[in-house]
């Protein structure tokens, strides 16, 4: 069954409204986008340098590295660097300390 003209037109400006809107929203949420781009930075980069948990380190020296705990379950795979062993996610888990 054909429509009729006048419910192709409503469905048309129906779809140009909604387009119109998510071209809108697009446009507010791109300020946004930046900015978590921004924090995202600001919170990974001290991370992989060990500034978030520097203090907690200092003050937990008496606290094995998680590579001698995965070490000590784990012998070093032929395929893998030399500084890097195999573990299970399970095994990390259980064995982090806060």
């Amino acid at each position: 069954m054909l429509l009729s003209l006048k419910q192709h037109k409503r469905i048309v400006a129906k779809i140009e409204a909604l387009q119109t809107r998510r071209n809108l929203v697009k446009e507010q949420l791109q300020p946004i986008k930046l900015l978590l781009d921004q924090f995202r930075q600001s919170v990974l980069a001290p991370a992989f340098r060990g500034d978030l948990t520097k203090d907690w380190c200092e003050q937990n020296t008496n606290v094995e590295p998680a590579s001698k705990l995965i070490t000590s379950n784990y012998k070093a795979s032929n395929k893998l660097p030399i500084s890097w062993c195999e573990a299970l996610v399970k095994d990390v888990v259980e064995n982090l300390k806060y």
